[in-house]
C-alpha cells in the first residue's frame, strides 16, 4: 500500500517486491492516490500504468482516491479520519484478509493506515519506515513548522511503531533510534540498488567524457533533486572555493528537467564558475555518473540525515566513482571510511580559505587513483556486494517466510 509511483520511496516498493517475487511470494498494489493524482490517473491510465508495468506484471493493481495529507492542522485530523475509513473499505474491496496474508505499507501515514486495517481485520502487517515526517518538519521549516502538527505527527508515527506486527528501518541508526524512542525492534533492510544501474560499459562512459569534454578536468557530479536537505548553499560555496585553486574543475548538476531553470538561477549568481546543468532519462544517468569523477552528497547534522540510506551513494559507487559527503550520512559515511570510498568533508570549515586548498589537493589525489580501472572494479563490486537489492532485502525475505508459515 502506497501513495505514489515516482521517487525513491515509490522504487524501493518496487524493488522490494521484484526481490521477493524472486522468492515465490506474490504481490498486488494498492495505491491511494490525492485528488489532483488520481483525476491525472483517470484522465490518463495507460500512461500512468506504463510507468509501472515493468514491475507489476502478473499483480494486479488497485487505485482508490484519498484526501490530502499535507494541510494544517485541524483538517489534518479530519483528513486522516476519512482517509482510514476509505482505506480499510478499499482493503475489503480488493479482497482483505481472504486474500492476502500480509499488509506491507510505506511511509509513515501509510503505515498508520495499515494499522487501523488490521485492528479491524486481523491482517498482519509490516509498516515500512522511510524516515520520520515530524523531524522532517523542523530540517525543511526550521522554526516555521506547526509546534501542534509536529506534536500530533510525532504522535501518530510513535503509535504506528508501537502497533505494527513488523517494522522495516533503512539503516542500523534508525533501527537503534526506533529501539530508543518506543523499545520497538526492527529490521534492517537498507535502500538497494537495481543491478542494471551498475555501469560495466566503460567504452560507452570514455565517449560521454569526450562528448562533453570532461577528459582534462577534474568532474565534481552531483545528482539528485533541488531540495534544502541536499545542502546546495554548501554545494555553490564547494564549488567556489575548489575553484579557486585549481581551474580545471567542471560542476556537473544532474537533476530531473522540472528542476533544471530553478537549478541554473541558483548558480546564477556565480557566472564564472564552470557548472553544468543535465537532465536525462533515469537509464542514462549511469553513463553521465560513469563519465565524472566525484559524485557529490552533502548533508547537515540532523535526526533526519544520521537516519537516512540515501540510493545516490550506491548509484555513485555503481559507477565506479567515489563519494564526497559529510559524517551525517547514515550508515555510509562510516561505510565510506571503512572502505576508503570517498572523502569526508567539514561543512562548518567551509568559511576557511586553507580548508578549500587542503581539499583540492585530496581530490587531485583521489581522482589520480580512482581513475585507475582496477580501482573502478573495486568501487562497483562494493556497490554490489552491499548494496544490490537481492542483499539487501534478506531481512524483509526471512519475515516473509516467517509469516507464510505462520499462514499455513
Amino acid at each position: 500500500m502506497y501513495s505514489m509511483v515516482e521517487g525513491a520511496s515509490a522504487l524501493r516498493m518496487f524493488e522490494e517486491s521484484l526481490s521477493l517475487k524472486k522468492k515465490g511470494f506474490k504481490f498486488d498494489f494498492l495505491f491511494m492516490l490525492g485528488l489532483r493524482d488520481f483525476l491525472n490517473f483517470r484522465s490518463d491510465k495507460q500512461k500512468w500504468f506504463s510507468k509501472i508495468e515493468k514491475y507489476t506484471h502478473s499483480s494486479e493493481v488497485f487505485i482508490f482516491p484519498r484526501f490530502p495529507h499535507n494541510t494544517g492542522f485541524f483538517l489534518k485530523i479530519i483528513f486522516i479520519f476519512f482517509n482510514s475509513l476509505i482505506c480499510l473499505l478499499s482493503f475489503i474491496k480488493v479482497g482483505g484478509k481472504k486474500k492476502y496474508t500480509i499488509l506491507h505499507a510505506h511511509l509513515d501515514i501509510f503505515g498508520f493506515y495499515s494499522v487501523i486495517i488490521k485492528k479491524f481485520s486481523g491482517i498482519v502487517n509490516f509498516y515500512d519506515c522511510h524516515g520520520f515526517r515530524y523531524e522532517e518538519f523542523v530540517l525543511s521549516k526550521g522554526d516555521k513548522h506547526s509546534k501542534w502538527l509536529y506534536s500530533f505527527e510525532h504522535s501518530l508515527e510513535k503509535y504506528t511503531l508501537k502497533n505494527s506486527d513488523e517494522v522495516i528501518a533503512v539503516s542500523s541508526n534508525m533501527v537503534n533510534y526506533i529501539e530508543e524512542l518506543t523499545s520497538v525492534k526492527s529490521s534492517l533492510v537498507p535502500m538497494g540498488i537495481n543491478e542494471k544501474n551498475i555501469n560495466s560499459n566503460l567504452e560507452l562512459s570514455d565517449l560521454v567524457r569526450e562528448r562533453f569534454d570532461f577528459t582534462n578536468s577534474k568532474t565534481l557530479v552531483y545528482c539528485g533533486n533541488f531540495s534544502r536537505y541536499q545542502c546546495f548553499e554548501y554545494m555553490k560555496s564547494l564549488f567556489s572555493g575548489l575553484n579557486k585553486f585549481s581551474s580545471n574543475y567542471q560542476f556537473i548538476l544532474l537533476v530531473p528537467k522540472k528542476y533544471a531553470d530553478d537549478v541554473r538561477y541558483f548558480f546564477s549568481d556565480c557566472p564564472n564558475l564552470p557548472t553544468k546543468v543535465f537532465s536525462v532519462s533515469h537509464e542514462n544517468v549511469k553513463h553521465i555518473l560513469s563519465a565524472c569523477d566525484l559524485g557529490v552528497m552533502l548533508r547537515e547534522d540532523s535526526i533526519v540525515n544520521r537516519l537516512a540510506s540515501p540510493t545516490k551513494f550506491s548509484e555513485y559507487l555503481a559507477a565506479g566513482i567515489p563519494v564526497i559527503s559529510t559524517h551525517f550520512v547514515g550508515d555510509y559515511s562510516q561505510f565510506m571510511i571503512k572502505n576508503q570510498a570517498g572523502l569526508i568533508l567539514d561543512l562548518y570549515k567551509f568559511n576557511t580559505y586553507s580548508y578549500f586548498r587542503d581539499v583540492d589537493e585530496k581530490i587531485t589525489n583521489l581522482i589520480r587513483h580512482s581513475r585507475q580501472a582496477p580501482e573502478k572494479a573495486r568501487l562497483r563490486n562494493l556497490a554490489y556486494k552491499n548494496n544490490s537489492w537481492d542483499e539487501c532485502t534478506r531481512n524483509l525475505i526471512f519475515l516473509y517466510d516467517k509469516y507464510s508459515k505462520l499462514g499455513s
